[in-house]
């Protein structure tokens, strides 16, 4: 039997990315973060702190080469720690490549369209996500939200 979900989780990991958390049609909350273990703990607190079963999708690691190995390095640290809050918390996920849930959504690499499409589908979006570019973090978080809901 298929288990029922009432929040979806999407994560945008990566050096800074973002958390957000939805219901059908709903944005529920929007977490932007820096990759400091306390923090991200925090955070996944007061997710966890609501009832309900919660299930995830966080992007796959892709290491742009072109990155230096610093910053490489802590993108890779950030993806396992939010891996390991999702074990600590108990909540199901799957990790996609960035490609696999973006042609979901008939996306590409250009940022604006995440965040053109994130206001698209959910009405109370001006409420947790601004409309430049530097707002894809956010934006993608909540299409990684909306695309758990959709696979799980």
């Amino acid at each position: 039997m298929k288990k029922k979900y009432n929040y979806f989780l999407g994560i945008d990991g990566g050096i800074t990315g973002a958390l957000a958390l939805v219901i059908p049609s709903e944005i529920k909350l929007v977490f932007p973060y820096e990759p400091n273990a306390k923090d991200l703990l925090n955070i996944y607190k007061r997710i966890v702190a609501r009832e309900g079963n919660i299930c995830a999708v966080i992007e796959d690691i892709w290491i742009n080469p072109k990155q230096s190995f610093k910053n490489q390095r802590k993108y890779i640290e950030t993806f396992f720690r939010h891996i390991y809050l999702l074990e600590l918390f108990k909540i199901d996920y799957q990790v996609k490549p960035i490609r696999t849930w973006k042609k979901e959504f008939g996306l590409n690499s250009e940022k604006r369209l995440s965040v053109e499409l994130a206001h698209l589908l959910f009405d109370n979006s001006e409420k947790f996500l601004g409309k430049l570019i530097k707002d894809n973090n956010e934006a993608e978080a909540v299409l990684l939200a909306e695309y758990a809901r959709r696979i799980f």
